[in-house]
């Protein structure tokens, strides 16, 4: 199933002159080309020019068509430790949207949309309380790292309010970053029982980070992922395509226990949950008997997370 990359952009996101994006366009040509002359120059200088060249590239191309962000944040996910040094994809993709969203205010008439209380407040209130936290924290460097990850979420959140344009358009980024996982969950499989066999010591942890650094993070990722593809199973028009989506569930379930996250498990099985339970069109009857369900799922998972 091919990945879907090109999704139409209305006349609204058209809205920066064509002058800054060709300006963009020209300072990363220039900057390739002073790569390129300096390739047996200083090492630090020509990572510097090709962050720059690189960077450049993603603005001009962000520029012209603006709704390409939400793709490019919702696919990287995935890879968000993936990077060099202190530079990584995450933090790439943030100081591209506040670039993208200023560039955005100050040549154009665009605004950032207006969002009613009920949807900004609690988030605000959970964040103030975490910067609050700080006053208390046993260690500031731990504090520093949970503060900066809760901003990146928050950068997120802003591309999806900034640029995403309807539900067509996250509906189809959404499906090539399931497709987009399923490499990932075959190698991660792939990975542990390599390692599984080749360790000689038994006792020794084997967790499976993918490409996000974390065990953890890689896990929550492929508990989302399993059902988003069971939502993507639902509205699945033949059965190859069903049968596509059940696969790739079982391959990112498969990887779920690559990463031996106990919190992983209990993700997956109360997200499925709350699927089973909110999915519309299910008389009462039937939503209830899916919640007791649901109860003996989640704490099936729980003693199989005690398990592991």
């Amino acid at each position: 199933m091919a990945l879907s990359f090109r999704l139409p952009t209305p006349t609204v996101g058209r809205d920066v002159p064509r002058s800054l994006v060709v300006a963009v366009e020209i300072v990363g040509a220039l900057s390739g080309i002073a790569a390129i002359v300096m390739l047996s120059s200083n090492t630090v200088v020509l990572v510097l020019l090709g962050v720059l060249f690189i960077s450049s590239a993603a603005m001009s191309l962000v520029l012209s068509r603006p709704s390409l962000l939400v793709n490019i944040a919702i696919i990287t996910m995935w890879f968000d430790s993936v990077g060099v040094g202190p530079v990584r994809t995450g933090r790439v993709i943030a100081a591209l949207t506040i670039a993208m969203v200023i560039a955005r205010v100050m040549t154009s008439q665009w605004r950032p949309p207006k969002l009613q209380a009920r949807a900004w407040i609690g988030p605000a209130a959970f964040f103030g309380w975490a910067l609050l936290s700080g006053l208390w924290s046993s260690s500031s460097g731990a504090w520093m790292t949970g503060i900066a990850e809760l901003t990146l979420g928050a950068i997120y959140a802003m591309i999806m309010l900034c640029f995403l344009e309807d539900e067509e358009q996250f509906s189809k980024a959404m499906k090539s970053w399931v497709w987009t996982g399923v490499p990932i969950a075959i190698i991660s499989y792939y990975l542990y029982n390599m390692i599984e066999s080749n360790q000689k010591d038994p006792a020794e942890e084997n967790r499976i980070v993918g490409f996000t650094g974390n065990a953890n993070a890689y896990a929550a990722l492929l508990a989302i992922a399993v059902g988003v593809a069971f939502l993507f199973s639902r509205r699945a028009k033949t059965k190859l395509e069903r049968f596509s989506y059940y696969g790739a569930m079982l391959l990112f379930m498969a990887a779920l226990l690559t990463t031996g996250s106990r919190a992983g498990i209990l993700q997956l099985v109360v997200t499925l949950m709350y699927i089973a339970v909110t999915m519309p069109g299910i008389e009462r009857r039937q939503r209830v008997r899916t919640s007791l369900g649901g109860g003996v799922f989640v704490a099936i998972g729980m003693v199989i997370a005690a398990w592991f």
